[in-house]
């Protein structure tokens, strides 16, 4: 089937003066035309439209002046087509577009929102001009309805085995429901914020009109969204805001728990502002979360609680009853622990807690806790070095050794200590199993090239040179694979 072309071709369309196209939007009225010529299909209004929105890309100013020339009663193609190539240009006149936006949103509030949303969102300086602030102000309040959510759950019957399992979820739900224009509009007012500081002070009074009386949970995750370039602006009325926006009190019947917005990438974004610069904010979202009738929420609180203990040292002994709650929540722990090992100060609390999960009965947990080590080596090695002796004893070294090894391979301390003990473990292992070939084949050949590294290097240090020896001879007795790579590059 041949390719439906525009009934006007590119090079043709670069000619055509104003009353040009004027003539041609009336003559190509509708979008199911299908002309057939020399054995090519020509379509109509859709196909020219992509022609009209090309033109408007690279001329934008000729083609925002002919915006209010083109008959109401023409296709809305050609309208979508011409706003969609002005977004698209680089600078278009500031004034000229304010006035097309009024005209348009006058017109078409309905047909064209996300045309005229999007203009503003790709020129955001667009909203310091007062009639278009107008036309955003009024899509924030009055556009489309989102659909509703019928009761949904942001996670129903999943596997969580770290935040953004829950996130991921939470977005899917929260991008179900936002269909409608007042979405759409706060995420383009949050993006005008950074760029408009005149924008603030009407913006505040806005979100405090809508807030807690805003009945759709998907608009206000929407306003949540546009909260956080006011986040330094004035921290005692984000705290009220968001004590509005997750109110419960006025919502639509089968709208979910607000608190479903903090399961957002945003909400987790957020969570570290808040908790540093808003601590009783933070604990208060924290009780809500771990006392829903929300399972996912419940998770959620516990994972904010875990990383409010890691930054701040509060609720230590809460955390700890939490994270022994069930198999999730030890999941969950063992996700922040092994990120906030590198950077908290509570390094002996956090090594007590890795040490203990390394031989947790849930593989899941095991797997999550093995992380620690992932680019280990970007940061002094040393602080890992007994940790590291505690994991290679342990059975999550055998199920997920990776990073470790990857950490080995680049760290720049002596390891081979760690390198032998680890050759030693994996080696009895593979031996009892008899799987040098499958799943601890990449582990194998990652410790050999360990292995070839450190006795290049320990001719000075016979101890190291004769434990690596040892560990030589053993695989040479086992008949490992590989072993001969390691003394071709070192001849014994």
């Amino acid at each position: 089937m041949s390719e439906v072309e525009s009934p006007i071709s590119r090079t043709a369309c670069k000619r055509m003066n104003d009353q040009n196209w004027l003539s041609a939007i009336r003559k190509h009225a509708g979008n199911d035309e299908r002309h057939n010529r020399g054995g090519s299909v020509f379509g109509g209004s859709r196909h020219l439209s992509n022609e009209l929105q090309e033109q408007a890309t690279h001329d934008p100013d000729r083609f925002l002046r002919l915006f209010e020339r083109i008959p109401l009663a023409a296709s809305q193609q050609y309208f979508r087509g011409l706003l969609t190539g002005v977004a698209q240009a680089e600078d278009p006149n500031k004034e000229l577009a304010a006035d097309v936006i009024a005209y348009a949103f006058e017109r078409f509030p309905q047909e064209l929102d996300y045309q005229i949303l999007d203009l503003v969102e790709r020129h955001p300086s667009l909203a310091s001009i007062s009639r278009v602030r107008d036309v955003l102000f009024a899509y924030a309040q009055h556009g489309r309805n989102p659909a509703t959510s019928k009761g949904e759950n942001a996670i129903t019957d999943k596997k969580i085995l770290s935040v953004e399992d829950i996130v991921r979820s939470g977005e899917r739900l929260v991008l179900r429901l936002a269909h409608g224009g007042r979405s759409k509009a706060w995420d383009t007012l949050e993006r005008c914020l950074w760029r408009c500081d005149d924008l603030i002070p009407p913006t505040w009074e806005l979100i405090f009109e809508m807030a807690s009386s805003e009945r759709s949970v998907a608009v206000r995750s929407s306003i949540f969204h546009a909260l956080t370039p006011l986040f330094n602006d004035d921290k005692n009325k984000y705290r009220h805001a968001i004590h509005q926006l997750l109110d419960t009190s006025n919502l639509a019947e089968g709208e979910p728990d607000p608190l479903q917005i903090l399961g957002t990438w945003y909400g987790a974004n957020m969570y570290r502002y808040i908790d540093f610069h808003l601590p009783d904010l933070s604990e208060q979202l924290i009780e809500r979360m771990l006392v829903s009738e929300d399972s996912a929420l419940r998770l959620l609180g516990a994972w904010w609680l875990y990383c409010e203990n890691f930054r701040s040292g509060r609720n230590q002994e809460r955390a700890s009853e939490i994270a022994n709650l069930s198999e999730q929540h030890r999941v969950l722990y063992a996700d922040v622990l092994a990120d906030a090992y590198k950077w908290t100060e509570l390094r002996n609390l956090s090594e007590q807690w890795l040490i203990q999960l390394f031989s947790d009965p849930s593989a899941d947990v095991r797997k999550q806790v093995s992380e620690v080590f992932r680019g280990a080596a970007n940061e002094d090695f040393r602080p890992f070095v007994h940790l590291a002796e505690k994991f290679i004893d342990s059975p999550a070294f055998l199920e997920g050794s990776f990073a470790l090894l990857h950490a080995l391979k680049d760290a720049a301390c002596d390891v081979s200590e760690l390198v032998v003990k680890a050759s030693g473990r994996m080696l009895e292992s593979i031996v009892e199993r008899g799987d040098q070939n499958g799943a601890r084949g990449t582990s194998l050949h990652q410790l050999q090239d360990l292995l070839k590294r450190e006795y290049a290097s320990s001719e000075r240090r016979p101890p190291v040179r004769a434990h690596i020896l040892n560990t030589i001879d053993f695989m040479l007795e086992k008949d490992i694979y590989g072993v001969d790579g390691i003394l071709a590059a070192n001849d014994r």
